[in-house]
């Protein structure tokens, strides 16, 4: 991950949608490593939940690139919402939003987690849903940033959730 941390600072930072997936990857690295740390790595649990961040981070940085495409001008960024265009941008970051709606439902397809983890799936997912769509007809930056910091929010709030859950 350092690697690929080095490699994106010095040369794909600009490179938009790859320099998007590289950062992705670090940020789904954290579960996986803690799935190592703590011997559980096959855990499928611990791959889900690094999906689901791998999912969710590549589509706030899409969505986050949409909301700058000015300073992406400046520093001749190819990012999607450059070379696609904004509305476009928005369309595959919700396309990636619904996808983590999609994978959050895994976990209870195949009984790997007990239905009382629902009660923080459930309620994120529908918010995630919703802030998606609103994000796809964001009319302004600023409108765009607020919703991203609100999916922030959420995404934070299952977290805590989850722990709770896990200690109770």
């Amino acid at each position: 991950m350092w690697v690929i941390a080095f490699l994106y600072n010095g040369r794909y930072k600009e490179t938009g949608f790859t320099g998007n997936v590289m950062v992705a990857l670090c940020v789904a690295s954290f579960f996986i490593f803690w799935g190592v740390t703590v011997g559980q790595v096959s855990d499928p649990i611990v791959g889900i939940f690094g999906a689901l961040a791998f999912v969710f981070d590549l589509s706030e940085e899409v969505a986050s690139d949409a909301m700058d495409m000015e300073g992406d001008e400046q520093r001749s960024t190819l990012s999607v919402a450059r070379v696609h265009g904004k509305k476009y941008a928005l369309r595959v970051s919700s396309f990636f939003y619904a996808l983590f709606v999609l994978v959050s439902a895994v976990p209870f397809i195949f009984g790997w987690l007990s239905d009382i983890y629902l009660v923080a799936f459930v309620p994120m997912d529908i918010a995630l849903a919703y802030l998606a769509m609103k994000l796809a007809r964001s009319g302004t930056i600023e409108e765009g940033r607020a919703i991203i910091r609100q999916l922030y929010l959420i995404i934070t709030g299952f977290v805590g959730v989850v722990i709770v859950l896990s200690v109770i």
